[in-house]
C-alpha cells in the first residue's frame, strides 16, 4: 500500500509539473534600452546596426560602417495594446502610423526578435504601395538599458 502512495504521489507531482504553462518568452515592458542587430552565422559586416527604444516612444536608428561612415535618426513607436504587436513610423511624414509592422516573437530582457508584418500604406508623402524600406525580420541583443 505504501508503495502505491508513493507511486499516485509521483504521478499527480508530474502531471502538475506538466501542467504548469510556460514563461511568455515575450515581456514588453524590456523593450527600452539600447539593441544591437545579430548578423546570421558566418555573415561579416564591417559596422552594424543598434536600435535605442526610448520610454517617451522614440526609437533611435544607429547604422554604422567602417567604409561608408555612420547614420543616426529617430522614428516614433509604440507597443499595441496586445503587447506583441511594435509599429515604427515616420513622424515627419504626418505621423502616418502604417510605416513598418512587427511581431515580438521574443523580448526577454537578453534577445529581441521581431517579425516583419506586411504593411500596405498611403504615407503623407503620397507614395502608396507595400512598405519596403525598413528592416525585415530581425534579431538583436541588448547592449545596454533594461
Amino acid at each position: 500500500m505504501r508503495r502505491w502512495k508513493i507511486l499516485l504521489a509521483t504521478v499527480l507531482l508530474a502531471a502538475g509539473l506538466c501542467a504548469c504553462e510556460k514563461a511568455d518568452p515575450v515581456d514588453p515592458a524590456r523593450l527600452p534600452g539600447t539593441w544591437s542587430k545579430v548578423y546570421p552565422e558566418g555573415v561579416v559586416t564591417e559596422g552594424g546596426v543598434c536600435w535605442t527604444f526610448r520610454e517617451d516612444g522614440v526609437l533611435h536608428v544607429r547604422v554604422y560602417d567602417v567604409f561608408s561612415g555612420n547614420y543616426e535618426t529617430d522614428y516614433a513607436y509604440r507597443v499595441e495594446a496586445d503587447g506583441r504587436g511594435l509599429t515604427i513610423w515616420e513622424p515627419m511624414y504626418g505621423g502616418d502610423p502604417d510605416w513598418a509592422k512587427y511581431r515580438m516573437e521574443r523580448c526577454d530582457g537578453t534577445t529581441l526578435v521581431l517579425a516583419r508584418e506586411e504593411v500596405y500604406a498611403k504615407v503623407a508623402t503620397g507614395v502608396e504601395g507595400k512598405v519596403t524600406w525598413f528592416e525585415g525580420d530581425v534579431t538583436f541583443r541588448r547592449s545596454a538599458g533594461n
